[in-house]
C-alpha cells in the first residue's frame, strides 16, 4: 500500500538554544525530554538492520570523497591523501573499519528511506543500483515522483535543509565549514536542529 505523500509543518517558530533549531518542537522542552533509550534503541535497531556495504567504486568516487570531507576524514585517521587508497584501512582502528564495512546503503523506517544521496525515480528499491543510492543527484532531486516513501538524504549541499513532498536533504555543509544537520520526524511534524 503506498505512503500518502506528506505536507510537512513546523510546529514553533525558529528558536535558539546555543545551537541553531531551525523549526521548532511541539517545545523547547521536549528538546530537553529526548529519552536517551529510545535513541540507543534505534541506534540498536540500526545497526541490526545494516547489512550491506562497499568500498569506492572507482578513482572518481574516490576523488569526490576526498572533496567532500574525505581529506579532513584521513586528517584525523592519520593518513596522507596522496597514500595509495589501498592503504588507507591499515590505518583505521578494526572497530572502526568493522562499523564502515556494516554500514548499509539504506535504512527503511516508518515511511522515511535514509540514504546518502537518492534514489533513481521509478525504480524499485532492491533494484536500485549502489551508484545512484550513493551519488545521484538532478533526476532524483528533480523528480516530482512519489517514490512509495519520503527520502531523507544528504549529498546535495545547501545553506539549508531542503522539504519537498517527497524528499527531504539535510546536507548542510558540515564537511566545509557548513552547519550539522539533524532531522526529526514525529508523524507529519519535522524539526531541524542545526550546530555550527
Amino acid at each position: 500500500m503506498p505512503i500518502p505523500r506528506r505536507r510537512f509543518r513546523p510546529l514553533l517558530p525558529a528558536l535558539s538554544l546555543g545551537v541553531t533549531l531551525v523549526l521548532g518542537f511541539a517545545s523547547a522542552a521536549s528538546v530537553a525530554q529526548t529519552d536517551v533509550a529510545r535513541i540507543e534503541a534505534l541506534n540498536s535497531k540500526l545497526r541490526r538492520a545494516v547489512r550491506t556495504r562497499g568500498h569506492f567504486s572507482g578513482d572518481e568516487a574516490a576523488a569526490d570523497w576526498l572533496w567532500g570531507g574525505g581529506r579532513a576524514t584521513l586528517d584525523s585517521w592519520g593518513v596522507a591523501p596522496d597514500e595509495p587508497r589501498e592503504t588507507w584501512p591499515e590505518a583505521i582502528a578494526p572497530h572502526q573499519r568493522r562499523f564502515l564495512r556494516d554500514l548499509s546503503l539504506w535504512h527503511e523506517e516508518g515511511g522515511y528511506l535514509f540514504v546518502h544521496a537518492g534514489i533513481r525515480p521509478g525504480v524499485a528499491l532492491e533494484d536500485q543500483s549502489r551508484e545512484d543510492l550513493l551519488r545521484i543527484r538532478h533526476d532524483f532531486l528533480n523528480s516530482p515522483r512519489d517514490h512509495g516513501f519520503v527520502v531523507v538524504h544528504g549529498h546535495t549541499a545547501g545553506f539549508m535543509p531542503v522539504v519537498r513532498e517527497n524528499r527531504i536533504c539535510i546536507d548542510s555543509a558540515a564537511w566545509s565549514g557548513g552547519g550539522l544537520t539533524a532531522v526529526m520526524l514525529e508523524g507529519e511534524s519535522l524539526a531541524f536542529l542545526q550546530a555550527k
